[in-house]
């Protein structure tokens, strides 16, 4: 999956730094604009301080933003993400999310290819999905049925990106982003004959890689 994003998304720069591309004027720049944006999510190596390790996924985001002047601009975004375990595939984790991202343009919004800073904060909510499962302790067999608890978290990342210029008020957008995403909870009901167990575990910290590509459009 990484490999056929980073060719789509070096195809689109080719596309872009072409002849089609465009140049801005100011009337151009400022005033509102939607995205929409695509890309992969890979789990820091310092992820989740829990047995439970994720795999790279795909992330979706949807936003609508202000372009103040030349250099900042501001868009609030929709973000959904599953992260799917690596080591079974019947266990994932939906993250929806909610950020407000700041944009400082390192060079004139009227150049074809504008590098930048960014930095947001935000709110979402993590779920585990529930997930059947059995074991074996001390001669018992135990059936496990483990349940995601929905978490609600703060969120902030940070990242670095080019805008591309394509056609009058259309822009590709490509960025890297380092995300904290919170954490997750999940309880598991264990019984083996009369016996029961309830056993709460707390996904701390997780946090991902993200590389996006998207398109600005502005109205």
């Amino acid at each position: 999956m990484k490999r056929i994003f980073i060719l789509t998304t070096t195809y689109l720069i080719l596309i872009a730094t072409s002849s089609l591309a465009y140049t801005t004027t100011e009337q151009d720049i400022n005033g509102i604009y939607g995205r929409v944006d695509t890309g992969i999510s890979t789990p820091a190596k310092k992820n989740a301080k829990s047995s439970l390790v994720f795999k790279d996924s795909a992330l979706y985001s949807l936003g609508v933003g202000y372009h103040y002047n030349d250099l900042f601009r501001t868009d609030l975004n929709l973000q959904y993400r599953q992260l799917k375990s690596k080591d079974n595939n019947n266990r994932s984790l939906s993250s929806c999310a909610v950020l407000l991202n700041a944009y400082l343009n390192l060079t004139d919004s009227h150049d074809q290819v504008i590098p930048y800073l960014m930095a947001g904060i935000g709110y979402g909510s993590n779920k585990l999905n529930n997930f059947p499962t059995s074991a074996t302790k001390g001669g018992d067999i135990w059936t496990i049925n483990k349940k995601g608890i929905k978490t609600n978290n703060f969120l902030w990342n940070l990242g670095v990106g080019i805008r591309i210029n394509l056609i009058e008020k259309a822009n590709l957008d490509l960025s890297y982003r380092y995300i904290s995403l919170g954490n997750a909870k999940s309880q598991a009901d264990c019984f083996s004959g009369a016996k029961y167990q309830k056993i709460s575990e707390t996904m701390r910290s997780i946090r991902a890689n993200e590389f996006t590509a998207g398109i600005i459009l502005k109205f």
